[in-house]
């Protein structure tokens, strides 16, 4: 007798138990693309006592349809080719983040509109019809993603030669004119908002049970420009006290799967998010007092931002947070980024250039920062012209 263990063949499939999904799972090989690249078929079930059976009774009906010879490539769904297109290519290619980015935007989007059509079948006018009814409950930006995520699916298709041609050539996005979801207004904190900003800072930790221990990170973001998930990812080790400087070089993130959520450090956003940020006298302050927290409640965390545990928040709580703080102290509440916002705009306001206030920001290229800001460079320009009147 011998403990070797038997290798299955190719379409015998597999069930086992997902620890890190908490599902049961089974899977299978259908065929192989046009670079011999296997094809799987993928089953789950989150029935922790009866999901082995649901899984493995699909299995065995799908092998019954392969041995009838009822499975063939051209016969996959859009649904099936996206979450082998998911766990095969692009988990190998991405960073988790943008995985569980897709994964979403999937399950969320396609799934359950067109994605049981099969992938052969699906023409330009499918596509277009699904963007158009979604301008009507989703912001252009949601769309985008799914449109980009339809493109790169059907590329990848395309190049794999299970298709002919990529449908998504000659769909019409909608703009902000003819969607009927508009993009929110953007806002900025006043100088009497963040002077309240301020008051509660100490207000609140020293007078009120230590509520809001991270409190002066609002100030720091304020301050630095810095996006959220760049403030939850610092280290004291990227901050210079001495020399009055911090580098930006991680971000955390809080992703979503399988309802199961967790926080991961990851790279920053783009190229140009990595940066070095000049600390002024408010923001050395605010560091030197959230430092100086730690030592009270006996917290030695390797985070500048971070819970009881010397955890890192994530993004969720730290906006509820803060929400919570600026209904304590009467300041409207306008939202985290209104704080990155803000910034930008004072500095503007100040005659700094777009150059100056992109690389700060640690946008791509100064032309998103002057898209974005567009109107308050245009207030600028009047100012300038008014100028005139006076020389």
């Amino acid at each position: 007798m011998t403990n070797k263990k038997i290798k299955r063949d190719n379409g015998d499939g597999s069930v086992f138990f997902s620890e890190p999904k908490q599902k049961w799972c089974a899977k299978i090989q259908y065929g192989t693309d046009t670079h011999g690249k296997p094809l799987i078929k993928y089953f789950s079930s989150s029935d922790i006592k009866k999901g082995k059976q649901i899984v493995a009774k699909k299995l065995k009906e799908y092998k019954k349809q392969m041995l009838l010879g009822d499975i063939y490539v051209n016969d996959i769904t859009l649904n099936d080719y996206i979450e082998n297109w998911l766990n095969s290519y692009q988990k190998l290619q991405v960073k988790e983040t943008t995985f569980y980015r897709d994964c979403t935007v999937f399950s969320g989007h396609i799934k359950y509109t067109i994605g049981n059509k099969k992938l052969s079948e699906i023409k330009n006018i499918d596509i277009q019809r699904l963007i158009d009814n979604e301008k009507d409950h989703y912001a252009n930006k949601t769309i985008e993603k799914t449109y980009s995520l339809l493109n790169r699916v059907y590329k990848h298709a395309v190049k794999m030669g299970d298709i002919n041609k990529n449908p998504c050539d000659g769909v019409v996005l909608p703009n902000v004119h003819t969607n009927l979801i508009k993009p929110k207004d953007m806002c900025e904190y006043t100088t009497q908002e963040t002077e309240l900003i301020k008051v509660g800072i100490y207000d609140s930790f020293y007078n009120h049970s230590k509520l809001y221990r991270a409190s002066p990170s609002y100030l720091l973001l304020l301050n630095t420009g810095m996006r959220l998930g760049e403030l939850l990812g610092l280290k004291w080790e990227m901050v210079d006290l001495n020399n009055c400087m911090l580098k930006v070089v991680a971000t955390l993130e809080t992703i979503s799967g399988n309802g199961n959520k967790k926080k991961i450090l990851t790279l920053p956003k783009t190229k140009s998010s990595y940066r070095t940020i000049a600390l002024n006298k408010t923001s050395l302050e605010m560091l030197c007092e959230l430092k100086k927290r730690n030592d009270i409640q006996g917290i030695n965390s390797e985070y500048v931002v971070c819970n009881l545990k010397g955890e890192p928040f994530s993004d969720n709580n730290y906006r509820r947070d803060f929400k919570r703080f600026c209904e304590r102290y009467g300041i409207e509440y306008k939202g985290i980024h209104t704080l990155r916002h803000t910034f930008a705009s004072r500095l503007f306001r100040n005659g700094i250039d777009v150059q100056t206030v992109s690389k700060l920001l640690g946008h791509h290229n100064p032309t998103i920062t002057q898209n974005i800001y567009i109107h308050i460079l245009e207030e600028q320009k009047v100012k300038a012209i008014n100028l005139m009147d006076s020389i």
